[in-house]
């Protein structure tokens, strides 16, 4: 895998949403004004951060054709970032259940096919 300028900035960028979510965590209690949203802020950076550098990592380049860089794959794993994140802030108000979460899930799932209906539109024409 070849990672370009984007590539390592996304990597600096996971890097410190990691050492900020994981200091928010040992040193800032929940009370204090602020610590809410600096969690869930980093932790959204974090995840999603990473799983664009997970999926670039995994993708199999097709024949003929480059590897995708890490930028293109940040659209979709910050969707899921926020779902989860959203289902995790529900459960911390007690109120993920099953429908909920499925209902969540199902987002997702509109949401990517919307995405590759409007990508195959735009590189077809």
């Amino acid at each position: 895998m070849r990672m370009g300028r984007s590539g390592w900035a996304t990597l600096a960028m996971a890097g410190l949403a990691w050492i900020v979510w994981l200091l928010t965590v040992l040193s800032a209690p929940p009370t204090m004004p602020g610590a809410q949203a600096v969690f869930y802020g980093s932790l959204l950076a974090a995840l999603t951060t990473s799983g664009a550098l997970t999926l670039a990592a995994l993708q199999r380049p097709r024949e003929r054709r480059r590897a995708r860089s890490v930028a293109s794959f940040l659209p979709h794993t910050l969707v899921a970032s926020f779902l989860a994140l959203f289902a995790l802030w529900l459960q911390s108000l007690r109120m993920l259940s099953w429908p909920n979460a499925l209902l969540l899930f199902a987002l997702f799932v509109i949401f990517e096919g919307a995405m590759g209906l409007a990508s195959r539109r735009h590189w077809a024409g």
